[in-house]
């Protein structure tokens, strides 16, 4: 017996294996993965749910097995074991399933790369990645058995990774009962037929069917057991290097004893340093990614080459430019390769106005990678600076060019005095247009003289007063308001309470909200959110929630609506406030809501504002993070992932905004990651305690205004997906993707 609902089995793993927020993920036969938080980090909950009975025990068994060999294992190229292994049992007593905690390995299945092919050079990375792995296992007596696509994971960083060994065995051990079951077509040794014994040299044979595939985009011919490859009649592509080509085929030769005979020979045939495939391909097992060579510096202005794009042949072909040549892109090719937008800049310094001066330079981050770094300095006595937000959303260079949109229809002119911009701070983001915030900025808003929406948690903010000082500042979720002529304490509802507390009302509001990823044919994941989840928690019946929103001219904000008990649409207004009847029983719709203070900020004296992301020295640390969660879907801060990202800092007189620019699918221009952020500032002389993050990942954008042009920086591969599978890619590289909310920089004249 099972419990009779998937919220029961989720409370049973909660319960079991220590984690929250459980989200599925992928299912395959009797296993199921889920994404869950564990201490406030995602982990992946593996779950196997079996009825007892003999198929239970061999469940068990089984589940025992993988764990262990993940236990036994320690190696970057290795999935992590992460907790032990737990029953499930219903009503704590018949046992009904197994789960277990492991890494969560970001990037993407190595079968969705494979079918076309590679670059050597990459095909060499990911040879010497998978060597490292069977070289752990098989260092520990243990053979895998399935080495194929699906259980190879290629990470964010350019990194291969092996998981789900979970018909790995050990050689000192019986076979078990699925023995005569092991393997997955298509990728099989000999020694995989019926009445034979899989060995390591078998886990070497199918690493080579996988380096064949990867520089062919074909299985070789007869990868079938009882079949083997004629590795002496093997064609591989011209472009080849022998000494790859040399160990593919002796990785694929018929007969086990001519073929390397573990992971850690064949690891020692690749990084000897007298190996012929050590001096051909040392950035493959320097952890270095496989590049061609360095393209000249590129100008970004002033120079008959400098860098240029521009859409061609009605918009299906962008062409690059710049002292590297002309680069043209068919437009759907840049979903899946971003190498062409890494390129690396001559350093530039120019004045854009008096006080506002703007710098550019390419950081090498070593291992091949870099990043290149757009920096505009500001003195805050020679501007005028301004949170800009728009729940319609805008295009970062619309503000330059003064053409931006504005929610109800009229344009605003910003030409003559907007000098400059970068994107804003974390906003909601999602797929599904037909279910949106009324407000997208996250936590603390504050526009055109009013606050819009308050703060769920504490976060550091920048803000902009009505007497145009700015300050960067921590920004507590506590203050009070006003509704009709009553007024009252509230709190963020991710907020530690306090015994001071009782008595204020409990904010709530997009930031709320969980982001999902679901799969998509084409465009892999699309993100949205569950409508139907989507709400204030469930509360007694003396619970009201009020919706608060903002009037038609944008100038109030008035109770919309009352819902008891919970339940209320966290995107049906700019935020919502609960308490009991007690407290708001006499509130009534209709009635002006006035937010007074937000901490000891006085919403009076506030002209514009919002909430940051972390110092760059919190990130790196892995601390003070927990208001960053899944209104942000994955993470931008989980270590070691690198993202193009925007940063500010104000020290005295001088604003500090920066770009650090990166596109996911260029290999050794990803972006930067926490912990090369903080490096790199203390390079520069900044205190990374004082340096925040505004934004990560593919929004990072600066623009400003040079003579006449206005010059667009930051995220220029950005492609707009389509939604359905017929739908066609557009290449928004200049106009970036639709903000929320931006900084801009006018003269004071």
């Amino acid at each position: 017996m099972m419990p009779g609902s998937p919220q029961a089995i989720f409370a049973d793993l909660a319960a079991s294996l220590g984690v929250t927020e459980l989200v599925p993920l992928a299912q395959g036969g009797q296993k199921f993965v889920l994404r869950a938080l564990r201490e406030g980090q995602p982990v992946a909950v593996k779950a196997m749910l079996v009825p007892p009975g003999p198929a239970y025990a061999a469940a068990l068994d089984r589940a025992r097995r993988e764990t262990g060999i993940l236990a036994a294992v320690a190696s970057p190229r290795v999935v992590r074991l992460l907790g032990e292994l737990r029953e499930l049992r219903y009503d704590g007593v018949l046992p009904y399933g197994v789960a277990w905690v492991e890494e969560l390995l970001d990037g993407t299945d190595l079968d969705e790369l494979l079918g076309t092919p590679w670059p050597p050079a990459e095909a060499a990375r990911l040879l010497l990645h998978l060597a490292e792995a069977l070289a752990a296992l098989h260092e520990k007596g243990i053979v895998h058995r399935d080495l194929n696509p699906v259980n190879v994971r290629k990470r964010a960083d350019g990194a291969y990774c092996v998981m789900d060994p979970g018909l790995a065995h050990r050689d000192d051990e019986p076979d078990p009962a699925d023995a005569h079951c092991i393997g997955t077509v298509g990728y099989l040794s000999p020694e995989h037929a019926p009445g034979a014994k899989v060995v390591p040299q078998s886990d070497v044979y199918c690493l080579g069917i996988l380096i064949y595939r990867a520089l062919t985009g074909d299985l070789p011919p007869k990868s079938d057991p009882g079949l083997p490859v004629d590795s002496s009649d093997m064609t591989l592509p011209a472009d080849t290097p022998v000494p790859l080509a040399t160990i593919v085929r002796r990785c694929l030769r018929p007969d086990p004893t001519q073929r390397y005979p573990d992971g850690p020979a064949l690891l020692t045939e690749l990084t000897s340093p007298t190996s012929p495939f050590a001096s051909t391909f040392i950035s493959a097992f320097t952890n270095t990614p496989a590049t061609a060579p360095l393209d000249p510096p590129t100008a970004l202005f002033d120079a008959p080459d400098h860098l240029a794009y521009m859409a061609e042949a009605g918009d299906e072909v962008v062409q690059v430019r710049g002292a590297f040549g002309t680069r043209r892109l068919d437009v759907e090719s840049i979903a899946k390769d971003q190498e062409p937008f890494a390129i690396r800049l001559t350093p530039c310094d120019t004045e854009i106005a008096p006080g506002v001066t703007f710098s550019a330079r390419t950081i090498d981050l070593g291992r091949g990678r870099f990043t290149n770094s757009y920096e505009l300095a500001v003195d805050t006595r020679c501007a005028k600076l301004n949170v800009h937000s728009a729940t319609a959303g805008f295009y970062l260079p619309d503000l330059i060019d003064g053409i931006e949109a504005r929610p109800h229809g009229h344009a605003r002119d910003t030409a003559e005095t907007t000098l400059a911009a970068i994107t804003g701070s974390f906003s909601f983001i999602s797929d599904d247009a037909d279910y949106e915030p009324a407000e997208f900025c996250l936590d603390f808003c504050a526009r055109d003289g009013m606050t819009v929406s308050l703060p769920t948690i504490a976060k550091p903010a920048f803000i902009v007063g009505r007497n145009g000082h700015a300050q960067l500042r921590e920004l507590d979720a506590r203050g009070t308001l006003r509704i009709a002529d009553r007024c009252y304490g509230w709190i963020g509802s991710k907020a530690p309470a306090r015994a001071a507390d009782a008595g204020r009302l409990t904010v709530y509001g997009a930031a709320n909200c969980r982001v999902e990823y679901t799969e998509a044919e084409r465009v892999a994941l699309l993100r949205g959110v569950n409508r139907a989840q989507n709400r204030t928690p469930a509360a007694a019946d003396n619970v009201i929630d009020l919706v608060i929103a903002l009037t038609e001219d944008t100038k109030r904000h008035v109770v919309t609506s009352l819902h008891r008990a919970g339940g209320a649409d966290l995107f049906e207004g700019a935020f919502i406030l609960r308490s009991t009847t007690d407290v708001i029983g006499d509130v009534r719709p209709g009635d002006e809501v006035e937010i007074l203070t937000i901490d000891d900020l006085k919403a009076a004296d506030t002209a514009s504002g919002f909430s940051i992301g972390p110092s760059a020295a919190a990130a790196a640390r892995g601390d003070a993070l927990a208001g960053y969660d899944e209104s942000l879907g994955l993470s931008p801060f989980l270590p070691g992932t690198r993202y193009a990202r925007t940063l500010i800092a104000l020290t005295d007189e001088l604003l500090r905004l920066r770009v650090f620019d990166g596109a996911p699918l260029a290999t050794g221009f990803q972006g930067v990651s926490c912990s090369e952020i903080a490096r790199i500032l203390e390079a520069d002389g900044q205190d990374a305690e004082t340096v925040h993050h505004l934004d990560g990942g593919q929004s990072a954008k600066l623009a400003f205004r040079r003579g006449p042009e206005t010059q667009v920086l930051g995220s220029m591969h950005y492609l707009l997906w389509p939604k359905q599978d017929d739908g066609a890619f557009l290449w928004r590289g200049r106009h970036g993707r639709l903000l929320r909310s931006a900084l801009t920089i006018s003269s004071l004249g």
